[in-house]
């Protein structure tokens, strides 16, 4: 932070050097004459080319630090001080070479005082002109060397493992390439865009959400294009936004002069801040759209990979169903089937097919995860009370009791749904016998389903939901594992506890 503070103050000694030349050229002037005031329209005209090149330079310094660079600007200084020494000590050299009559000392600075004063406005005249030339004439290997800086800076951004890593990198990289004093990596949050990385020495946890309206970030976002703001009060704008939705002022109150926003598609967007005028150029916007190409591929990249993950272990799991739960059943059959061939029972041709029931039962579930899994479709409005009554009437048992204590109005893919709470209906049929009691009711951004069976006991809740675990006896293992997913699907949470008469507490949270 330090660092980062000292550079902004020599940045901005730097945008008003020309200013102070021409100010303390101004002082000296009115040193000269103020004195004397009786005479003051008269000796006027002896220093009135200093007073009006002090004049010409204050005035201008004042445009060049609102529109050029502190570097430009600090050059063009030294060129106006280095013309003024030499003007000086050329005058101080024809007085000392050429024989004339002794000069007071007053008439001797008035001297001294116009030629530097001349020669300051010549070298204010050549500094402008020179580094505009070399501006213009800016060697091809800064831009070769800037592509090969940008490949370097993207190459360690693809070889992030986790988006936590890829958006602090870019943060870190583009603060780096653009030179710019402040880098934010801000990702979508529903309405609203949350900080993910920065540049700086100061934790992300310290800066609150900005809302999706946020001017430059949004309109990046939104439209998908690099936005390049110059404006001063539009960026001071920027930066206030922050702190109203809870940023840190200690960066907000330094002084922010330019603004470069990156749009990384629907990953959110970067944020670069500067405190020079005009601190990024049409080329910067050139070079941003391609690292914002690198930084999205490695996002789109650890997506892939994840999916792959994902894929993996849900064949891991069908190849774990396939050897262990289908087989047992089918051993079963094979078996009895033996026997009522050499002992002619039907008690084991009952066995038989209650094996082969139960083989029925696995497939389906099992297909169910594989086609269906943890994907939703069309989400609208629906209540609750109506999904678990529907829900109940397709598991309904007579014995059976179903109580809807509460019911909220929540968004949610029906079909999917009603899914959830027939297996959850189920599973609490399956362990606790046909006589359950079923609760349905909410609780502040979620509901709840419970049962009056025996519950579960604290040591297997975190096993429950992993696909082929049970502990009922009829129980597949399958029911609370396609629950689970289609939960998560929708952004949800689903818990287990223990409920009212001591049964199965399901909650889900988070709606």
């Amino acid at each position: 932070m330090y660092d980062f503070v000292v550079g902004c103050l020599s940045r901005t000694a730097g945008q008003w050097s020309v200013t102070t030349v021409g100010f303390t050229l101004l002082l000296l002037t009115l040193v000269q004459i103020l004195p004397d005031t009786a005479a003051l329209f008269v000796n006027f005209p002896e220093i009135f080319l200093p007073f009006v090149v002090s004049l010409g330079l204050t005035v201008g310094g004042i445009w060049l630090a609102k529109t050029q660079t502190a570097g430009r600007s600090l050059q063009i200084a030294w060129w106006m001080v280095g013309s003024s020494v030499v003007g000086i000590a050329v005058t101080r050299w024809f007085l000392y070479i050429i024989p004339v009559e002794r000069m007071p000392a007053d008439e001797l600075v008035v001297l001294t005082l116009n030629s530097g004063a001349l020669c300051i406005a010549a070298g204010a005249i050549l500094g402008y002109h020179v580094t505009a030339l070399e501006k213009r004439e800016q060697p091809p290997t800064e831009h070769t060397s800037r592509i090969t800086e940008l490949h370097d800076i993207a190459t360690e951004i693809v070889d992030a493992e986790t988006q936590e890593i890829v958006y602090q990198r870019a943060a870190d990289g583009a603060a780096e390439l653009f030179a710019a004093d402040v880098a934010r990596v801000a990702v979508p949050e529903g309405e609203r865009l949350v900080l993910a990385a920065s540049s700086s020495d100061k934790s992300i946890d310290d800066w609150g959400p900005v809302s999706t309206v946020f001017r430059s970030a949004d309109r990046s976002f939104r439209s998908n294009t690099v936005n390049r703001v110059e404006d001063p009060v539009a960026v001071q704008t920027a930066t206030t936004s922050t702190i109203e939705d809870g940023a840190s002022k200690s960066e907000a109150n330094l002084p922010s002069r330019t603004l470069l926003s990156i749009p990384l598609a629907e990953y959110g967007v970067i944020q670069l801040f500067a405190s020079e005028p005009r601190a990024f150029s049409e080329q910067d916007e050139e070079v941003a759209e391609l690292f914002a190409t690198y930084v999205i591929s490695a996002l789109q990249q650890l997506s892939a990979k994840a999916i792959i993950r994902q894929e993996r272990d849900h064949l891991e799991e069908f190849t774990s169903v396939l050897s262990h739960d289908l087989r047992n059943p089918l051993n079963v059959a094979q078996g009895h089937l033996e026997l009522a061939e050499t002992m002619g029972e039907d008690e084991h041709l009952r066995a038989v097919e209650s094996a082969l029931e139960r083989m029925e039962q696995l497939i389906e579930e099992l297909l169910t995860l594989a086609r269906e899994g943890d994907t939703i479709s069309e989400i609208e409005p629906v209540a609750l009370g109506t999904i678990a009554t529907q829900a109940w009437d397709n598991v309904m048992t007579d014995p059976g009791l179903l109580k809807i204590d509460s019911s909220v109005q929540l968004k949610a893919d029906r079909s999917r749904l009603i899914q959830v709470f027939e297996n959850l209906y189920r599973n609490a049929i399956e362990c606790a016998g046909e006589n359950v009691t079923i609760r349905v009711g909410t609780f502040e951004n979620g509901f709840y389903i419970e049962d009056s069976g025996p519950g579960i006991p604290e040591d297997r809740r975190s096993d429950i939901f992993e696909i082929g675990y049970t502990t009922c006896e009829d129980g597949t293992g399958f029911g609370l594992a396609i629950a689970k997913r289609i939960i998560e699907a929708h952004g949800w949470e689903i818990d287990v506890t223990t409920g009212t008469d001591g049964g199965a507490r399901f909650e889900i949270s988070g709606l």
